[in-house]
């Protein structure tokens, strides 16, 4: 199970019963084999069902309705009593679908994203091809105290590989004391990786002083694209996180919240890949009752709002011929080149999930940022005017202003042009040395003042929270 053990007294609760009725258990003979147990299915909501018979008559379940969003092109459904919830069945075709499932397996485990061997084994690069040419992990022969050196949170640093791939011809004479780990193992073993700002699963949280690159352009473009029914209008939503996680045939991920964010008016967009699996959509406790539905390669689930606060989790995979419905995708995967992707989705899932981590309402807590540095880079110039209400006083900076600075996101302009703070204009040469900045800000200050760092290389802040 994934995500931590539910309370004692879980087995009581309606959602685990649910759990226990649909998961898949191990058979008690010496052999472990996994058992396709006769469950009942009836109850399971099917979209791509629903989604066939509404195209036949315009009909739906009870209970379950078609959502009307403009200018978006795919099919959206909803269940009544589940608000801020949205399922859009088939969102992506077969070609899309083998492209993220590639995408997943080569290039979202790679550092410096973390994954759930990195605690274990450091940095893994090139994790898919090593397990395609049959190399093994081998732990390097050279590590010294400073390879050995760990982090302030005690795992190996992302910068230092502590394991590397051999052939397997170049194992034989390692000896005893280094004992190879064929990479389809580890593989197999693969759990989770993290895409954008990194979450820290010990402490349960977003951590911007981890290394990591942005979400790759293509992935922020299709969240952005199939956010809109959950977004309100006018609003585009922003990725800025995306947890990647790895299902194999017993795996479930257990009741949860997903409640990490800070502004969870804003959706998450669940891409499913592989393997058909079912999933519980309860309620805002877990004595509700959960609604049980499958998820099909290529469907997408948004949650915001009211149904971010409802528990949830995926308690089966399908991963036996009658129902785990790959076969299509395993047609396109039939190429020499891609028996590796075949082998491994016959038996798998793979879930994206992308986030956006920073609210982005200005409101609620003001904090006061204090920068004592050199003056701001000269390449920061430019007109920084923005539309809206200037903060009272004339020397505050408005939060459009710092919002561009960090993201990163200004137009460049000749050193001569001037940055306008509040009302007070500055040109770049008459930057201070010290820069004062009030704001109104509604969100996780230490995750913004570390990202303002980065972006601006300030070398110090004393950043203080007020009402």
């Amino acid at each position: 199970m994934m995500y931590g053990a539910e309370p004692a007294d879980s087995e009581r609760t309606a959602f685990r019963r649910a759990e226990k009725r649909y998961k898949l258990y191990k058979t008690p003979n010496p052999k472990k084999k996994l058992t396709h147990s006769p469950t009942d299915l009836s109850d399971v909501v099917d979209f791509q069902s629903i989604l066939e018979s509404f195209e036949r008559s315009g009909d739906t379940p009870p209970g379950v309705y078609r959502f009307q969003c403009p200018g978006f092109n795919r099919p959206v459904f909803c269940f009544a009593d589940r608000p801020g919830f949205y399922f859009i069945p088939s969102a992506l075709t077969v070609e899309e679908q083998c492209h993220w499932i590639r995408e997943t397996l080569t290039t979202f485990p790679q550092p410096p994203n973390r994954t759930s061997l990195t605690a274990i084994y450091g940095p893994i690069v090139d994790l898919f091809d090593a397990a395609q040419s049959q190399k093994s992990l081998i732990e390097t022969q050279s590590l010294g105290a400073d390879a050995e050196h760990e982090t302030s949170n005690g795992e190996n640093s992302l910068h230092t590989p502590k394991y590397i791939f051999s052939e397997a011809t170049d194992n034989a004479h390692m000896g005893e004391s280094c004992k190879p780990i064929a990479a389809s193992i580890l593989l197999r073993k693969l759990r989770w990786s993290t895409l954008g700002l990194q979450f820290d699963w010990s402490k349960r949280n977003y951590d911007a002083s981890l290394p990591h690159n942005k979400i790759p352009a293509a992935l922020c473009l299709l969240a952005k694209r199939m956010a809109v029914p959950a977004m309100s209008s006018g609003e585009e939503f922003l990725p800025e996180a995306a947890i990647v996680n790895y299902f194999g045939p017993s795996d479930m991920l257990g009741g949860h919240l997903d409640d990490m964010e800070a502004d969870w008016s804003k959706p998450i967009v669940s891409i499913s890949l592989g393997c058909k699996a079912i999933f519980l959509l309860g309620g805002k406790s877990r004595e509700d009752n959960p609604i049980a539905m499958f998820l099909h390669s290529g469907d997408i689930v948004l949650m915001a709002g009211q149904a971010r606060e409802c528990f949830h989790g995926v308690p089966r995979i399908f991963t036996d011929d009658e129902h785990a419905d790959v076969a299509t995708l395993l047609s396109h995967f039939s190429g020499k080149d891609n028996c590796c992707f075949m082998d491994y989705i016959r038996y798998s899932r793979i879930n994206i999930n992308i986030r956006q981590e920073i609210r982005r309402a200005w409101s609620r807590i003001l904090i006061r940022v204090i920068l004592w540095s050199k003056p701001l880079p000269a390449s920061l110039a430019g007109d920084l005017h923005a539309s809206g209400i200037e903060p009272s006083g004339g020397h505050l900076l408005h939060p459009l202003h710092l919002l561009h600075l960090f993201s990163g996101s200004l137009p460049h302009q000749p050193s001569s042009c001037k940055l306008f703070f509040g009302q007070l204009q500055l040109s770049s040469c008459q930057l201070p040395h010290s820069l004062s900045i009030s704001l109104v800000y509604s969100g996780k200050s230490d995750l913004f003042c570390t990202l303002l760092l980065k972006r601006l290389r300030i070398s110090h802040v004393a950043p203080s929270l007020f009402v």
